[in-house]
């Protein structure tokens, strides 16, 4: 059974750049997973922490900027919603010794993966709906 997070057109923002980080994020999380099941997530494990902390504040600087530039009314929620996902992902990330291979960290690893999975299918067929909502019934004045 081929078990993976799958961006779906119904995720789209109808913003190409926003779109395109969401479905690399997806991609990512995807290498992850398929790392964990085939049991070398050690191996890849420091690199794929490291992007996604790089990738997903580059991401949410460039959404929030994007949001700001727009006049999004509901920014500040928006941007809290990020910084409650930024500050569980920080737990976990330093709950894990990457450089160590056990059973905790195993967890650990899985535990971001799927934290992250989860609240990424969530943040953008919700909250990001609604701001592709707002940009949709803007674009109709």
């Amino acid at each position: 059974m081929d078990v993976k997070f799958e961006w779906i057109e119904e995720m789209s923002v109808n913003h190409n750049i926003l779109d395109e980080q969401h479905k690399k994020l997806f991609e990512k999380l995807n290498e992850l997973l398929r790392a964990i099941v085939d049991g070398n997530a050690d191996n890849m494990v420091q690199e794929l922490v490291d992007f996604f902390e790089n990738y997903m504040n580059k991401h949410l600087a460039y959404e929030e900027e994007y949001l700001k530039d727009i006049g999004y009314p509901y920014l500040q929620e928006h941007h809290e919603q990020h910084e409650i996902f930024v500050k569980k992902y920080n737990e976990l990330k330093e709950s894990c010794d990457c450089s160590a291979n056990n059973e905790d960290n195993h967890r650990i690893i899985f535990d971001i993966e799927n934290f992250m999975g989860l609240w990424l299918t969530n943040h953008i067929l919700v909250e990001d709906q609604k701001f592709a909502q707002y940009i949709q019934q803007r674009n109709q004045k």
